[in-house]
């Protein structure tokens, strides 16, 4: 669909093109693959991604043999291990499933307690162009970096979870009266900050649209849209 193909494109590395488990499953006998993570796609969910590394040389081409056949499985059932995940590998933070299953109890809390819940989403923006100049691993540890910033901005008892693979998402109690761009001029001192005191690293560039939650709302409807607003 147009999502997935959007996705796929903005949220890869240059120079290389990033594809869905469909596509691999179809082409890994012809091409070779190399398993990233996931990309958030509005209506899917979060869907694993792999990146074409080449066609496969004259000769390589992988057979249908029994043995083949069952390292196949062996490695989707690896797959759908790492998918029930809850700690998202490469930043140490909740991943989308986690934030889903903390959300409940918040959600329920706040029901009880008459509140509503503060619900922002972050982007590294720039995560492609870091990927493309310093390779998977410089972006891998951007991502890291970026969660950290993020982290330092918020109480011990909000949640920052990864929920795509360049997408933040923040959600804790809302505390009135919160000024408006309070939160956002947080983040983006603690972002500056943190980009002046940098030596080879690449920069972060982090953009954030924030929202607030009543207890009668989705959370992922809310997501959607407020990663609509982000440019």
């Amino acid at each position: 669909t147009v999502n997935v193909a959007s996705r796929m494109e903005s949220s890869g590395m240059a120079g290389f093109i990033q594809t869905t488990l469909v596509v691999y499953a179809m082409m890994q006998h012809e091409f070779v693959f190399e398993r990233r993570g996931f990309v958030a796609i509005k209506g899917k969910g979060e869907v694993v991604t792999y990146v074409v590394l080449g066609r496969r040389e004259a000769g390589s081409v992988q057979s249908s043999s029994p043995a083949t056949r069952l390292t196949d499985l062996v490695r989707r059932a690896q797959d759908d291990l790492d998918d029930l995940v809850l700690v998202d590998s490469t930043t140490k933070l909740p991943t989308s499933r986690a934030l889903v299953l903390w959300f409940r109890q918040a959600k329920r809390n706040a029901h009880r307690e008459k509140h509503r819940l503060l619900v922002m989403v972050a982007k590294l923006s720039n995560l492609r162009d870091i990927n493309g100049t310093n390779g998977i691993t410089g972006g891998d540890e951007a991502l890291f970096r970026c969660a950290q910033v993020l982290q330092g901005a918020f109480r011990a008892s909000d949640i920052v979870a990864r929920v795509g693979s360049n997408y933040f998402c923040i959600v804790g109690r809302e505390i009135e009266p919160t000024p408006e761009g309070l939160i956002e001029g947080r983040i983006s001192r603690l972002v500056n900050a943190h980009n002046e005191g940098l030596g080879d690293e690449p920069a972060l560039d982090v953009v954030m649209t924030l929202g607030v939650l009543d207890t009668s709302e989705s959370l992922m409807a809310c997501l959607d849209e407020l990663e609509r607003q982000i440019p």
